[in-house]
């Protein structure tokens, strides 16, 4: 259709006034294999519509939802439309003490040397019960522990856990393993929840998602609606051609050894 371009074309077509069988669908045709092969070639283009073409792509349009299905598919906006589900897991975290670990924590503008006994005695404190625990025990000694202070020490003292709770920040917030995020598409015609217990849960069930990360999107995959899979050789042709491969090989290795 267009000169000097190997890209796809698309053509789409727009009516308000669609007739009553049109109305909240859309039909979606393939003309890809619908060519007539031009005598001399303009740049890339080496194909274009003859009338019988242009014809026969018309009483696709018109059959409308009684064409071939090979290249005429109706479907509705939902299903040219899915969700994007942002998943996560949520880290699990245990208290570490150790001289490293205490270190890292005093290293800090805000810590002071009375912070440092108090930071040793978290041994043994679950990891989501230190902000109450260090504003308790600053407060006995006489000692400030603002938020940025008590998020640096609860990151110094943080040691990965599969067996402790999810790990819930001085802020209240879940800490999310960055590494572990990943968007999960599901068709807008799915309950995404049965999607998740079907195709994630099974093989990754601490994943989470939260319903106001959703997002819609839209997409018309035309490969995909029009895909023809390749018939696959069956078990007897393969065995035959393995059969005969191996038995030219034996013929070549009998004529080597001669």
């Amino acid at each position: 259709m267009f000169h000097n371009t190997g890209i796809a074309t698309y053509v789409w077509i727009v009516d308000k006034n669609k007739e009553p069988r049109r109305r909240g669908k859309i039909q979606l045709i393939d003309a890809t294999n619908q060519w007539t092969p031009m005598r001399k070639s303009m740049g890339n283009k080496r194909r274009y519509f003859e009338n019988t073409d242009r014809a026969e792509i018309a009483k696709w349009y018109s059959q409308f939802n009684e064409a071939d299905p090979a290249v005429s598919k109706i479907v509705t906006a939902t299903d040219l439309s899915f969700y994007d589900v942002p998943m996560f897991r949520v880290k699990r975290f245990a208290t570490l003490i150790t001289d490293d670990t205490v270190a890292a924590a005093m290293f800090h503008k805000q810590a002071l040397t009375g912070h440092e006994q108090i930071i040793r005695s978290c041994e043994g404190v679950a990891w989501n019960d230190l902000p109450a625990f260090l504003k308790s025990e600053a407060k006995k000694a006489g000692l400030k522990m603002g938020a940025p202070l008590l998020g640096h020490i609860m990151a110094a003292l943080a040691d990965d856990d599969p067996n402790a709770p999810e790990a819930i920040d001085h802020k209240g917030n879940p800490v999310i393993d960055t590494a572990s995020k990943f968007v999960e598409r599901v068709p807008r015609g799915e309950d995404i929840e049965e999607h998740m217990q079907r195709e994630v849960y099974p093989f990754a069930p601490e994943l989470k998602w939260n319903e106001d990360d959703v997002k819609v999107g839209y997409e018309i995959p035309m490969t995909r609606l029009f895909y023809k899979p390749e018939e696959t050789e069956t078990l007897e042709e393969l065995d035959r051609k393995i059969d005969e491969k191996l038995s030219l090989i034996q013929k070549l290795l009998a004529e080597v050894q001669r």
